[in-house]
Parts: C-alpha cells; structure tokens; sequence
C-alpha cells in the first residue's frame, strides 16, 4: 500500500512539474532585450523561404511584432530595457547601435544569419509546429515550452533509474534553472533535453545513445564536445565501433552543416562575442593579438564566479572527492558526472565565458549526484551507529 501511495505521488509530481514548465513557457516567454536571438531564428527561417534584402526585414521584423508587441520590440531593438543587473544566464545584452544597424539595415541583418541557422534541429522544429501556428516567433515559443517540458520527464527518469525519491525534483528545476532556457527562443533547452537524453540511454547501455550523440551538434554546434566525451565513455560502457561511428559522424555533420550555413568559423564567433560585436560579422577582422585573447579568459574567470551554479559545482566535487578518498569503485553515476564536469571543463577553455544557459544539464547532474551520494552518506552513518 506505501508504495503505491509513493508511485502515485511521484507520477503526480512529475505532472504537476511538467505541466508548470509547460505552463510558464507558453504564457510567460521572455520578451525583454535579452531574448534577442528571436530575431536571427525567425530571420534564418524566412532566409529558406527564399526571402533576402529589405523583404526579409519587413518580414522578419512584422513577425516579431505581432508577437512581442511594440513595446517589447523597442526593447529587442533599442535597448529599452537592460535586464537583471549581473545576471549570467545570457550573454550581454549587444548595445543599442548595434541592435539599431540591425533593425535598420538589411545587409546586417542578413550577416546575422549564419549565427543561426546552423541550428538546424531548432528550425527544423519550429518549421513543424509552424504548421500549426502559422507564425515563427509564436513557434519558437512553443518549440522551447515543449522541450522544457520534456526534459522534466527525463530528469524524472534519471531521478528514477537511480531509486532518487521524485519529491526532489520541483528544487531541481528550480535550482538549475530549467524554466528560464525554456522562456527564451534559443535551442538551449533542446541541448538540455538532448545531453540528458544520451546520459540517461547511456547508463541504460541503451544503444540509442549513439543517435542522440549524433543528433547533439545540430542542435547546439558546440555540444559536439560532449558528443566526443560520450563516445569516449561508451568505448568501456558500450560498442567500440559504434562509438568511432558515432564519433566520425558528429564531426562529418558538424562541418558539413557549418559550410552549407555559412558558418563564420570559430574564431569569428570568438571575436563577435568576446571583443565586442559587430553589426556587420562577415567583414569584420579577427584579433591578432594575443594580449586580447589572454584578457577574455581573465574576464571570462572573472565573470564565472558570479554564477550560482558555482556552488553546485563545488559540493558536488567534493563529495565526488570523498568518494575517491574512500576508493569506492565509480557507479554509473559517477561516469555521467564525471563527463558532465569534463563537458563544462572543455567549453570553458574553448570559450571562456560561463553563460547559464548553456550549462543547465551539467548543474541537473550534479545535483543529482549531491542528492544520492548525501542519501549515501546518511545511510552509511545510520549503519554504523547502528552497529555500535
């Protein structure tokens, strides 16, 4: 009977939780300055529709309108409004001038577009529902409520695989944030949805994981980093060979969807977002010198500590430190905690910037791994006073 009544409350919870992301995603999206990127995925949408030049502003910017309204759009375009003071869940808000070329000028907001339509499993979402809304923004809005959603059922699953009681899960989402990424038009909670996908058909030894592994770098190219790290731990958890295929295909996809895009390369994307961006990407010069390079990690280091995800990280290293001191053997939980922390590691060298939002997977593992290994070391005291 206990268990029942616990079984029903979990799927109760897991419910009431997905209903609430769905929820604060489809009425509350973010329409401030900071959701900007609205407006290069609708651009890259009526970009394959075949539009360009001053038709496509027109359109792009029509579109946006009817969604946001015109008090937000003054927001997205001019800058009315700045957003939470040091908050580090987006990127700064590009300046005024910036936004102004942008909403003004055809040609740049053109060159914005290769910054975007490299996602390609975000568009190719929002093309779908599109054809039940009938408006790319309104889509994109809907696209990321559903994946929020759906990544509350993932979590519930991990939470599941590893016997943690669903009663954690509101303070998980909470914590990690999950209901912010999935207000904004960024393909950052489908990322999310995907990384933990992978890490939860991983420790299933779900042959599966190697299609989510491919799938990674076309929803966020840079998510090819834990595609390569989850093809690393699937040499010992799984097949080798389908790990070097996995692996081959990521990268084949990658390039191939950055030069049929447009792509600016990495270095471009370094520059834009690190030194300052430019209204007009495609003729703008990369830095050359090094001083300018070794500045951005130091304000990059300097900006991390202002993350409250910091603090999940530290705990949760430490009880995976106490872990090691005690020479348990390593746990599933341990390995997808481990590439987590590898994943967050890696991007921070190759782009020295900690935006939140980027990093909402890593912060649900290791909240995990708190949970459980706390639960661990609550039970293994209980023991001990128990046979004292």
């Amino acid at each position: 009977m206990a268990n029942n009544i616990r079984k029903w409350l979990g799927v109760l919870i897991v419910a009431v939780c997905c209903g609430w992301v769905l929820r604060v995603g489809l009425t509350q999206p973010d329409h401030s300055g900071f959701n900007w990127d609205i407006i290069g995925y609708v651009a890259s949408m009526y970009k394959q529709d075949g539009l360009s030049g001053e038709p496509l502003r027109r359109a792009v910017f029509a579109n946006v309108l009817k969604e946001v309204g015109e008090s937000d759009l003054e927001k997205l375009t001019a800058g009315a409004s700045r957003g939470q003071s040091g908050s580090s869940l987006v990127e700064q808000v590009p300046d005024a001038s910036y936004r102004a070329t942008v909403f003004n000028d055809p040609v740049s907001l053109e060159q914005q577009i290769p910054f975007y339509s490299i996602r390609v499993l975000y568009l190719q979402s929002i093309r779908v529902v599109d054809h039940f809304v009938h408006s790319y923004s309104s889509s994109s809005i809907r696209v990321d409520a559903i994946y929020g959603a759906l990544c509350v059922i993932v979590v519930a699953l991990l939470l599941e695989h590893f016997q943690i009681s669903q009663l954690y899960l509101p303070a998980i989402i909470f914590i990690s944030k999950l209901t912010t990424i999935g207000r904004i038009s960024s393909p950052d909670v489908l990322a999310c949805l995907l990384s933990l996908l992978a890490l939860l058909l991983l420790v299933k030894r779900s042959r599966w994981v190697f299609a989510v592994i491919v799938a990674l770098p076309l929803a966020r190219t840079d998510f090819v980093i834990l595609s390569m790290i989850l093809c690393v731990f699937s040499f010992r958890l799984l097949s080798t060979r389908l790990a070097l295929l996995s692996a081959a295909l990521s990268i084949g996809l990658l390039v191939a969807d950055n030069h049929f895009n447009g792509n600016y390369g990495f270095l471009r994307v370094f520059n834009f977002t690190l030194f300052g961006v430019d209204p007009y990407p495609a003729t703008m010069k990369n830095s050359t010198h090094i001083a300018d390079y070794v500045n951005a990690y130091i304000s990059g280091a300097k900006r991390s500590h202002n993350s409250q995800h910091l603090l999940v990280y530290m705990f949760s290293s430490v009880l995976f430190g106490m872990r090691l001191y005690r020479r348990n053997p390593l746990s599933d939980l341990d390995y997808i905690f481990i590439a987590s922390m590898i994943f967050v590691s890696l991007h921070l060298i190759l782009f020295p910037i900690y935006l939140e939002r980027f990093f909402v997977f890593p912060v649900i593992v290791s909240l995990i791994f708190m949970i459980n290994r706390m639960a661990e070391g609550a039970g293994f005291a209980a023991g001990r006073l128990r046979h004292a």
